[in-house]
């Protein structure tokens, strides 16, 4: 057979005179396997044709048949004898011309065969009527070309624990396109739900098009096979009731992994009823949904590229969802209003842990949000950890948020946020509303600007996170996150933690502080003086700020503080330990004597206390100086004892 094959193949590099009538010959040319119809000459002998197709490093070649009768196809290396289906659209040719039959049987030469036909649904609709021997393992080898569906492949056997293995030339290649609306491309059959006699399916290496039909899924597991869909291409066109992958009814086990699904509308993965789901390492984009999750459990989505889709990833449904992990994807939000990193969608009621974490979500502009959980209703409860991602926006959008928390106390509960960072939100966008909630905590997050030089800040903890203390327990070690300075400007400061110095305006010596602004709500700050050579006055009552004693806190050393708190993050309440001279005592008029330690100095009953030296300069009248001293508002010993002065 060789010595044939060389001599045909040196009979192709000198091709002078046309093929002779029924002769074919298929060869390689741009280094993949395809059908070329040549002209074949030397003795005029018809050489009928010869086929090559790579399968697992193997050679499939079929020679030369004389008057027209059926050709052989014989097997050079060892791959392609593993295959029990041949599926090549050009074999309807050769069955048209009567020079095959579809489900022709082939000599493999190696004491086996294969099964030869032009199209996939009749090679799968054998398997399952013959092949029906338990534990039956079964290969599909699908050549090149387009194969338009106008029915389901349905890839269904006919003996328990079986495994069927279909796989293509190449996603880009090989091509299973819609025929029809309101159709299931690819369906994988079990035997039912949670058996354990369900058979395993492979679909690898396969493209498949929408071709301009309307609900449309492609690849369907919905009958409790345990599936493996790997290296295919999905392009769901622009339906919106579109569906790349379906898994659902609580398979026995849905392997999801490196896949290209795109489209510009429609669903890249959809997962409902489900569980011990694993989708890695796909690349899904400008979807409406790029996943989404209903009522599953025991799944993990890692390591996918999620670009652009209006959704990167959506859960919902009423479920147990326990062992339910999203890590170390990549989502990148398109500009579109509305668009979410990850969303619990309404109606949602989870019952279960489920972790969020070491995802990065990036591009969060205008309205939208990183991780949503605002539209969730019902309870995600026992913990949902939403730990060590990055949420990326960019110039601090208005209104764009990182994690939006739950709209009252009965939507997410028992969970926390920590180690997550957010890049160039503005200020109180970062995770707005999280504790609202019950039992919900929030700790070691921090913001960052993003420039070449960011700046850190962490933001505040909500709840009693670890290393703090618990409810009802005293706390005994509070520690600050080190401070920064802010410099008044026209009375006016911004916190950004809840530790600063602050600083006068164009360093004069003494400025009035009136307004603070970055409050949050239930929020206690520790401010002090940035200079022991400049004097901040905290002013009472001419913004936002009211002090102790309804009176102004003058600080004039580093070492004199005021702590600040606010209820509401509008308004601010301000107190301090000063020294007597700094507290106030009520006063008629302005006297010189104005606090404490001026009482302890003059610590006696109504009276005087200086000036008010009395002359008699003639006549009937008498001088007497101005003075200070001390009068009580009524004739009573517990009446309030006020100083005063009088004039000249």
């Amino acid at each position: 057979m060789v010595d044939e094959l060389d001599d045909l193949r040196a009979r192709l590099d000198n091709l002078e005179k046309e093929r002779p009538k029924n002769s074919l010959l298929i060869k390689e040319t741009d280094g993949h396997h395809h059908m070329e119809p040549v002209r074949v000459l030397a003795d005029g002998t018809d050489k009928g044709f010869v086929f090559e197709q790579d399968f697992i490093g193997a050679d499939v070649v079929r020679e030369a048949w004389p008057d027209n009768r059926k050709a052989t196809i014989r097997i050079r290396g060892g791959g392609a004898a593993c295959m029990d289906y041949f599926i090549k659209p050009e074999w309807a040719n050769e069955v048209a011309a009567g020079r095959g039959t579809e489900g022709q049987t082939i000599n493999d030469g190696f004491g086996g065969s294969f099964l030869v036909y032009s199209e996939p649904i009749a090679a799968a609709l054998h398997a399952k009527n013959n092949r029906t021997t338990a534990g039956l393992g079964t290969v599909f080898f699908v050549c090149g070309g387009d194969y338009t569906l106008s029915a389901s492949v349905e890839a269904s056997t006919g003996g328990t624990l079986q495994t069927h293995r279909w796989v293509g030339v190449g996603p880009d290649r090989v091509k299973f396109l819609a025929g029809g609306n309101n159709l299931d491309l690819f369906v994988c059959n079990g035997e039912g739900a949670g058996s354990s006699t369900d058979p395993t399916f492979y679909v690898e290496n396969i493209g498949f098009g929408a071709n301009g039909k309307s609900n449309v899924r492609f690849l369907v597991n919905e009958s409790a096979a345990e599936v493996h869909w790997f290296h295919n291409r999905v392009d769901a066109g622009a339906a919106a009731d579109n569906e790349c992958m379906v898994a659902g009814n609580d398979s026995r086990g849905t392997y999801i992994e490196h896949n290209y699904l795109t489209g510009t509308n429609g669903i890249g993965i959809n997962m409902a009823t489900e569980g011990f789901v694993y989708i890695h390492q796909n690349n899904i984009q400008l979807l409406a949904t790029g996943i989404q999750i209903a009522a599953s459990a025991h799944y993990m989505i890692a390591d996918n590229e999620l670009y652009q889709n209006d959704v990167g990833i959506s859960i919902g449904g009423n479920g147990f969802q326990t062992n339910a992990a999203i890590l170390d994807n990549q989502i990148t939000l398109p500009s579109t209003a509305g668009s979410r990193g990850i969303q619990f969608r309404a109606g949602t009621n989870i019952n279960g842990w489920m972790g969020i974490t070491d995802n990065v979500i990036s591009n969060i502009s205008g309205t939208n949000v990183g991780i949503d959980t605002l539209t969730a209703t019902g309870a995600i409860i026992l913990g949902l950890r939403i730990q060590d991602n990055t949420l990326e926006s960019s110039a601090e959008p208005a209104n764009a948020k990182g994690i939006t928390g739950p709209t009252n106390a009965t939507n997410v509960v028992n969970s926390m946020l920590s180690g997550n960072t957010f890049v160039d939100f503005l200020s109180g966008n970062e995770y707005p509303d999280w504790g609202t909630g019950n039992g919900n905590e929030a700790y070691h997050n921090m913001s960052t600007s993003d420039d070449s030089t960011p700046v850190k800040n962490a933001l505040p903890d909500i709840g009693f996170p670890v290393g703090h203390a618990a409810s009802g327990t005293p706390i005994d070690d509070m520690k600050w996150a080190a401070d920064t300075e802010l410099t008044i400007a026209s009375g006016v400061i911004t916190v950004t933690q809840s530790h600063h110095t602050i600083d006068t305006q164009a360093d004069a010596g003494t400025d009035d502080l009136d307004t603070i602004n970055g409050l949050v709500a239930n929020q206690l700050y520790f401010l002090y003086p940035a200079s022991d050579a400049r004097t901040v006055v905290f002013k009472h009552g001419t913004g936002n700020i009211e002090c102790i004693g309804n009176a102004d806190l003058t600080l004039d050393d580093a070492h004199d503080f005021v702590w600040a708190f606010s209820p509401d993050g509008s308004t601010v309440y301000a107190f301090t330990v000063p020294p007597a001279k700094g507290i106030g005592l009520p006063v008629i008029g302005t006297p010189t004597y104005t606090n404490v330690e001026d009482l302890n100095t003059v610590f006696h009953s109504a009276g005087w206390v200086n000036g008010g030296t009395i002359s008699k300069p003639g006549g009937a009248n008498i001088d007497v100086s101005a003075g200070d001293g001390m009068l009580r508002a009524s004739d009573s010993p517990i009446a309030q004892l006020k100083f005063i002065e009088w004039p000249a």
